[in-house]
């Protein structure tokens, strides 16, 4: 088996953070021989990326290397709360391998994902090659898992805060139009956007969303396809079995049927 990534050599911190309140965050450069991970659970913060300051929210993946800084800014009545998990590696400045800033499939999956780390990190019998290989595993997973990490790299700053915005949870409830005005874009500049810089649209990105966590939750619940069409941000059950079947072609009923095991 080949890695795509090499695995760091230690774990030198897995914790939890709450940022108090109203105090600004003490933000940190990556030092050299060093990798470090922000995994956001809640509340508002903002990160550099390439020169500008994103916003960060609960499920967003922010994956630092050597000379990147930490959250810098958070939101005084809605401070930010993270994983911060850091990594010795061998090379003292790495070329960027990972994207910066990516989405984790849901807020609820990142911080079931938290608490377990944390608790095999203070745990001293749980071996730490182990330990290191699945954190660093599940990272690569959940960073690579939507637009790949060399096109995503290619992109405006503006259009990598859309992507992850478009990537995260069908809880935020952001329409279009107010995704493009935090970036200072109009709804049919955004689309012109995407298609030159992806080459897809923001529509066919949720789609792609929606259909990815559709297929999760028929092949691991026993919720109805009403409920799963729910769940998937559809307005009612036909058009989850019509969009369904338009890009499977099978019904949401035969798909689940054929991808469940045999006891």
């Amino acid at each position: 088996m080949k890695f795509s990534a090499r695995p760091p050599e230690t774990i030198h911190e897995a914790a939890l953070y709450f940022h108090p309140g109203p105090d600004i965050p003490e933000f940190t450069k990556i030092p050299s021989h060093e990798e470090r991970i922000e995994l956001v659970l809640g509340g508002r913060g903002w990160v550099d990326d390439s020169g500008k300051l994103v916003e960060v929210k609960a499920g967003q993946l922010i994956w630092h290397i050597p000379g990147d800084e930490t959250i810098c800014r958070s939101d005084p009545r809605d401070p930010y709360s993270c994983l911060n998990v850091r990594f010795g590696i061998g090379e003292k400045c790495p070329p960027r391998s990972h994207a910066h800033l990516s989405h984790w499939e849901s807020p609820e999956s990142a911080r079931r994902f938290a608490e377990q780390v944390v608790r095999w990190y203070v745990d001293e019998s749980i071996d730490r090659d182990g330990l290191i290989q699945w954190i660093y595993g599940t990272l690569l997973i959940q960073s690579r898992r939507r637009i790949g990490f060399a096109e995503r790299e290619k992109l405006s700053s503006r259009t990598r805060q859309v992507l992850v915005e478009l990537e995260g949870d069908e809880a935020s409830g952001r329409s279009l139009a107010e995704i493009a005005r935090s970036v200072g874009w109009s709804v049919s500049h955004l689309h012109a956007v995407f298609k030159k810089e992806i080459g897809t649209t923001p529509h066919e990105i949720v789609q792609v969303q929606r259909l990815r966590r559709a297929k999760e939750l028929l092949a691991s619940t026993e919720l109805s396809i009403k409920e799963v069409a729910g769940q998937c941000g559809y307005s009612n059950s036909a058009a989850f079995c019509h969009s369904f079947r338009q890009r499977t072609q099978e019904t949401p009923k035969a798909w689940r049927l054929r991808h469940r095991g045999r006891g």
